[in-house]
């Protein structure tokens, strides 16, 4: 049986030998006008009953593109996910770079309509725990590299490590003060009202700056530099991973995590706690506009009740936060560009990636600070 393509020249025939094995032969031009003619007659015939392999004669392809070499990666898949192999004779070695670029592409596996939920659910619980493993397996390869450059200084890019604190710090200096001092003014709007009501005006100032210092000044701060800085190094070492620059460097010898990561991750442990302090102080900036422009009260009274309220208990509270919160958005934010796999789409996927993983892991060390610190009535 054989299906053509007159006007493109796209030709299968399909056969079996007296050994059992199914042929397929193709041949003509194998190209994007012509290879939907016989994409499905080649893939429904590997469900024809056979007692052998599967072979594909391809010494008749006079031309191939990427959808031809897509015809023959699908149905190579496909019979690797029955258990088979396909053999490939007579390929013509010009297209077989194309043909292992296409093989090389991840294939994203579409949902059946027979899949039930019991089993999505645990393919994602696989999928979690498998990254699960693979953060902790990093985080110790991390620690170490960070060890190795507390003991040789030397060996560190220091000059990579600046141009990484210029990103972090000075470039994301505007987004972080603008954020946390417009949240500390919405919070003196909200609250100031209530405080008025109850004649306790005198402890809005408590409340915002408690509650700023020691737990929305890290918090946004942090935030804000997932979404800026951490989606940043995932992107350029998912470039760097995707021009395949990473494995360069593998193969000169040289590790990528101490020569790529650690820079990045010092520079935003020594920023984020800075970027911390004028958080701070923005973010009680504009509680002090509520308290003067809404409340009538003169600014030394504000200065003063902070003064008495905040220990320094409060303030190295926060900036602990801090320091952890940068290692988390360093630590993530590369590791989903170093996880990068594929073209383009897969490095704004491990952005995606980073700045949610981000987020998540603030979140939850947030809570067991808020824990420990209950614990230890800090």
């Amino acid at each position: 049986m054989t299906d053509r393509s007159a006007e493109a020249g796209a030709q299968l025939e399909i056969s079996q030998d007296p050994q059992g094995d199914l042929i397929l032969q193709l041949s003509g031009r194998l190209d994007a006008t012509s290879i939907g003619s016989i994409w499905e007659r080649s893939l429904s015939s590997l469900h024809e009953p056979r007692t052998g392999d599967v072979r594909i004669e391809a010494s008749g392809i006079s031309y191939c593109d990427s959808a031809g070499a897509a015809l023959i990666a699908a149905v190579e898949k496909q019979l690797q996910e029955s258990g088979a192999e396909l053999k490939l004779v007579d390929f013509p070695e010009n297209y077989q770079p194309m043909l292992d670029l296409v093989r090389r592409r991840p294939q994203i596996k579409a949902k059946t309509a027979e899949q039930s939920l019991l089993a999505e659910l645990g393919e994602h619980c696989i999928s979690l725990w498998k990254d699960v493993l693979e953060l902790l397996r990093y985080t110790g390869e991390l620690f170490l590299a960070l060890g190795n450059a507390a003991r040789h200084p030397r060996q560190v890019r220091w000059k990579d490590a600046l141009a990484a604190a210029q990103t972090t710090g000075v470039d994301s200096f505007p987004v972080v003060v603008l954020v946390t001092g417009l949240l500390g003014l919405v919070m003196g709007f909200q609250s100031a009202n209530l405080m008025h009501n109850f004649g306790a005006d005198l402890f809005l100032a408590d409340l915002l700056g408690l509650s700023i210092v020691r737990e929305l000044g890290p918090l946004m701060t942090a935030v804000v530099l997932t979404a800026r800085t951490g989606s940043a190094f995932a992107a350029e070492l998912g470039t760097m991973k995707v021009n395949e620059e990473v494995d360069a460097l593998s193969t000169m010898g040289i590790d990528p995590l101490r020569f790529l990561v650690t820079p990045r991750v010092i520079a935003a442990v020594l920023m984020t706690p800075i970027l911390t302090i004028f958080a701070n102080l923005a973010g009680l900036m504009g509680g002090a506009l509520v308290w003067i422009y809404t409340l009538g009260l003169p600014f030394q009274a504000y200065a003063n009740r902070l003064m008495q309220v905040l220990t320094i208990t409060d303030l190295s509270g926060g900036l602990i936060k801090s320091f952890f919160f940068g290692s988390l958005i360093a630590g993530v934010g590369c590791l989903r560009g170093m996880q990068t796999a594929g073209g383009a789409v897969a490095v704004g996927h491990s952005t995606t990636r980073a700045v949610v993983s981000g987020i998540v892991l603030i979140a939850l060390a947030d809570t067991l600070f808020a824990v420990v610190f209950h614990v230890l009535e800090i």
